[in-house]
């Protein structure tokens, strides 16, 4: 499994947690809740800042991962908790955008 060694910035994090829980809107009364999925994914949207040598192995991970999207990769992020950790990861597909360039830094 491929590891991405490029580290997201701090500030640019957005999480929706993946909670594996279903509700039921009933006739009359409060709502039923249930577990849907157990392990349920997360979606994040992440940023990466960095120079020519950074957007160029990005780009690079992520053209390999694009010639067998099935196949996860390892990133370590902070979502569960406070701390960094290994998680098993996919980017969505035509998700990778380059959103500018100023001198010889890279926003992606």
């Amino acid at each position: 499994m491929n590891r991405l060694m490029l580290p997201p910035t701090e500030a640019g994090y957005t999480a929706t947690f993946g909670g594996g829980v279903i509700s039921q809107k009933l006739q009359g009364g409060a709502s039923r809740f249930e577990v849907d999925v157990l392990g349920a994914s997360h979606m994040l949207s992440l940023s990466w800042l960095t120079d020519r040598a950074g957007y160029q192995y990005l780009m690079a991970f992520y053209r390999l991962w694009q010639r067998n999207p099935s196949e996860h990769f390892l990133a370590r992020l902070i979502i569960d908790d406070h701390q960094l950790r290994d998680y098993e990861c996919h980017f969505m597909p035509d998700s990778m955008t380059l959103s500018g360039v100023q001198g010889f830094s890279y926003s992606v």
